[in-house]
């Protein structure tokens, strides 16, 4: 009989006084949490990975349902904390960051050569050492450098 009233408590009590009574007892509690897991255990609901990924979580009380939201989030948390810590335990491989550290100023140079307007042929030289000439001035904006006017920008055309 316990498990009927555990299904729809308001249907087979409609004294709302008593059905509180009745749902705060630890009997009714006990009955409920098993009746809770064996709806989980039927949809093969048995760990939190399960239960993160169900769609009818409409099945369990809600006080179930508040618990194991909360238990999945805590291990969210810790887990997400632990990849964290073990990105940050990997050695970085040996010269990972020499392309960085040790970039230097260069830039290319184009030359038209021979004669002839479009069928000129170009000759590009790399200057090393050099820091190309600035075209476009900035201002910064919060941590970000925003170009000051978009005139003679070159934007990118949009694929099509």
């Amino acid at each position: 009989m316990m498990g009927v009233v555990i299904q729809r408590p308001e249907r087979y009590v409609t004294d709302p006084e008593l059905r509180g009574t009745i749902l705060r007892l630890p009997a009714y509690q006990k009955y409920a949490l098993l009746f809770d897991t064996y709806n989980l255990m039927e949809h093969r609901v048995g760990n939190l990975q399960d239960w993160r990924d169900f769609h009818q979580k409409g099945i369990v009380a809600a006080i179930t349902r508040r618990k194991l939201n909360a238990a999945l989030e805590v291990a969210e948390v810790l887990e997400r904390a632990w990849r964290v810590k073990e990105i940050a335990r990997r050695p970085l491989p040996e010269g990972f960051y020499d392309s960085v550290l040790k970039a230097r100023w260069s830039h290319v140079l184009g030359f038209p050569e021979g004669e002839g307007g479009d069928e000129a042929e170009m000759r590009m030289e790399v200057k090393a050492g050099q820091a190309p000439a600035q075209s476009w001035e900035y201002k910064m904006q919060g941590t970000t450098l925003r170009p000051v006017n978009d005139a003679g920008q070159f934007t990118a055309p949009r694929p099509r």
